[in-house]
């Protein structure tokens, strides 16, 4: 079918809120030694060093790319020092 198409700067900014909620909500304190992330396009979790996360893909890119694409894209974020 077909989706409306949501301007994408929409689609950024709900997602944004949304990470700025959770943010709020969870509290991650000293243990993460990566605090929740917005990195313009995706809300990253906290994370330990050496701690590896997958996100789904920006719901953004789900109006470029078919469903069945959309659902096997993960993004990957290796936490390590600096």
């Amino acid at each position: 079918g077909s989706k409306q198409q949501v301007p994408s700067n929409c689609v950024i900014k709900r997602e944004q809120e949304k990470c700025m909620e959770m943010m709020a909500l969870e509290d991650s304190g000293s243990e993460f030694d990566c605090p929740w992330f917005w990195d313009n396009l995706t809300c990253w979790q906290p994370a330990k060093l050496g701690e590896v996360i997958q996100v789904n893909c920006p719901e953004l890119f789900s109006q470029f790319i078919s469903e069945e694409d959309y659902g096997q894209f993960l993004l990957t974020l290796h936490v390590h020092s600096a």
